[in-house]
């Protein structure tokens, strides 16, 4: 998760690039220090600059992303323990209820992730810039 908000954070840099007369107005440091931490918040900052990170998921396992997403919050601030923010969120587990995190869902989440980060890698701002060739007439 930790590099996936990395990737992202990254991204918000080339949107500042973008439009950088606007850009403190529509993301500030402050709200884009975890806003890439919630798909509807990552989303929210990058549809002034026309980007939606999350275009190459399919529906399902976008709301399948999203609930791991919250389930990360849960095993990496709440010991595993279900809040009731998490309870509310996924509408399945019981506040205090321990949350299970298995081998094939962190695989999964890797996968989702490495597309989300793959087409991100994808904008023109991340290819590299082409090289002129030198004209061979010029060095005659």
């Amino acid at each position: 998760m930790r590099s996936f908000h990395g990737d992202q954070r990254h991204v918000a840099c080339v949107a500042r690039r973008r439009r950088p007369a606007d850009f403190e107005t529509l993301i500030n440091k402050k709200s884009e220090a975890n806003a890439f931490q919630n798909v509807r918040r990552g989303r929210e900052r990058f549809a002034a600059f026309a980007i939606d990170p999350y275009a190459p998921l399919q529906a399902a396992d976008l709301a399948w992303f999203e609930e791991n997403i919250e389930k990360r919050h849960v095993l990496g601030h709440n010991l595993g323990l279900a809040d009731a923010r998490y309870a509310a969120s996924v509408g399945e587990e019981e506040h205090g209820r321990t949350v299970r995190l298995l081998a094939n869902e962190v695989l999964r989440f890797a996968l989702l992730a490495a597309a989300v980060i793959g087409a991100l890698e994808m904008l023109p701002e991340f290819l590299p810039r082409p090289t002129p060739l030198a004209d061979p007439e010029a060095s005659a």
